[in-house]
């Protein structure tokens, strides 16, 4: 969380139904649950009294808003030293609480919260912040106690509930004119694309427009301000746009629908940020955010398949994924060389234009202009693809492939891709020099390196470089005169994981 999580209105009915298992005291007090964790002061002292030693008791020293029986404040009070204070207000998750939930389970020892306000939301800060296998417990008035047995899916599955929630919420309010701002990838496209089709059917002008790099450079934002938008939507775009998107905040209506890393403390101003990061979401469950822009407006689900699957974000919504390709009875992964040609191409915009102009996911590769961006990138992929044998640099005890690539087209992520098939286990760097940068696209199917983690150290002594995306797709960029010394330190990062 970068802020306060006020919960309110379909979220706050969503969250009033049971988590997990609605149980009795009696069948509570049978069971045995290692890791639990209580979230209210009659559960905790259920709980205690049962003989249950929970790792985190959370308690506000109130019942149904009226003070506590001292005798169980007493009992709550004397739990394990290691004790926490947070402020949580009523109707919100504060971000302060949230960050005592997080300190109090990364702590050895069992602890307990006081909260000041209302403690009855923290079992939701509980089950995204608590690590698979844990038990939670909390009480459902006049009904019994909600068991939670949390797993990575359950969290997947709020985290889910929750973002759509917030970005319909969001939608359902929108008037005028709306500028969506997406990325060029084909998972930034398909967003741009879903998002713009659900707008016109609801008869609001809806103009997407593409940027490079994640960031919204200077002549799209002149283009935005020429523009006028009432609203502003802006999808796969990470962290580095973040000032653009404060600044504007302050005079429309923006919202931000992402699932790359965002950096801690990132002021997004007024703007809605829609990421699955901010809720502690495992990266194997990330989903891209084409299929975030389906949850949210319901449209043109074979663009969502088209866009996780060109960002290999398949683990995140396997039965999605499987139902939609047998209901068109379509190829995703061949269907998506057409749409990645024309962005290497540098004719994002047609993406969308194509994809609005499609009836089913197959027009797109009956589509003569996406066909022969097809032809043309194939044809130079398979070019640097037969020289990287000669040209590469193999390091075998790192199983790091490095290869320099010369082309006038961007292919650094389409040739990392491919060679990463090739080369299972390994870590793929694509490299290319830029003016006095050096531009790199990586890519790992090794299970004991994180792309974001070992680029993060091997730049962060480096000046004015960059880097940053998924665990296993990233990208990266360093002056060209510290190339040496990035590789050397990489090299030794993906070594010292290995061990």
């Amino acid at each position: 969380m970068i802020k306060d999580f006020a919960v309110k209105g379909e979220i706050r009915e969503f969250l009033k139904k049971p988590i997990g298992k609605l149980i009795s005291e009696s069948e509570f007090s049978k069971l045995k649950l290692p890791n639990l964790i209580t979230v209210g002061d009659i559960v905790s002292e259920t709980a205690i009294r049962h003989g249950f030693k929970p790792e985190l008791i959370i308690f506000d020293n109130k019942v149904k808003r009226k003070p506590v029986d001292k005798a169980i404040s007493k009992i709550l009070k004397k739990y394990n030293p290691l004790s926490f204070k947070c402020k949580n207000p009523a109707g919100v998750l504060s971000l302060d609480s949230w960050k005592t939930v997080e300190n109090a389970l990364s702590d050895q020892s069992p602890a307990r919260i006081e909260v000041t306000g209302e403690e009855d939301l923290l079992a939701l800060a509980c089950l995204f912040l608590a690590p698979e296998g844990y038990n939670l417990v909390y009480g459902q008035p006049d009904k019994g106690i909600v068991l939670v047995k949390i797993t990575e899916q359950l969290k997947q599955q709020y985290i889910f509930k929750i973002s759509a929630s917030l970005g319909q919420t969001f939608m359902q309010n929108l008037s005028g004119k709306t500028v969506i701002v997406h990325d060029s990838d084909t998972d930034g496209c398909t967003s741009g694309a879903i998002f713009t089709y659900y707008l016109r059917q609801k008869g609001l002008e809806a103009i997407p427009l593409v940027t490079r790099d994640a960031v919204i450079h200077d002549n799209v934002q002149r283009q935005i301000a020429k523009l006028q938008p009432d609203n502003l939507i802006i999808l796969d775009l990470g962290v580095e746009a973040h000032e653009y998107i404060r600044s504007k905040s302050r005079h429309m209506k923006i919202m931000v629908v992402d699932h790359h890393h965002l950096r801690e403390n990132t002021d997004f101003g007024r703007a809605l940020i829609i990421n699955p990061h901010l809720f502690n979401i495992p990266e194997i469950l990330n989903p891209a955010t084409a299929h975030l822009s389906y949850i949210i407006c319901q449209v043109l689900d074979w663009a969502s398949a088209l866009g996780s699957i060109a960002d290999k974000a398949h683990p995140s919504c396997q039965e999605f994924l499987k139902k939609t390709s047998k209901k068109y009875n379509a190829d995703f992964e061949i269907i998506k060389n057409y749409t990645n040609a024309a962005d290497v191409l540098r004719n994002s915009e047609y993406i969308v234009t194509a994809i609005l102009q499609a009836k089913k996911p197959q027009d797109l590769m009956k589509n003569a202009k996406l066909v022969a961006y097809e032809k043309e990138f194939s044809t130079e992929v398979d070019r640097l693809l037969q020289m990287h044998k000669e040209k590469a640099h193999f390091y075998k005890d790192a199983k790091l492939v490095v290869y320099d690539i010369e082309t006038k087209y961007s292919l650094r992520g389409g040739i990392s891709n491919k060679l990463q098939q090739l080369y299972k286990g390994w870590t793929v760097i694509i490299g290319e020099e830029q003016g006095k940068s050096y531009a790199m696209s990586l890519r790992t199917s090794s299970d004991s390196v994180n792309l974001v983690k070992t680029i993060a150290s091997a730049i962060s002594k480096l000046r004015n470089a960059t880097g940053g995306g998924h665990a296993k797709a990233s990208g990266c960029k360093v002056l060209l005169k510290d190339r040496e010394r990035f590789i050397e330190t990489f090299i030794k990062l993906v070594k010292e994981s290995s061990i």
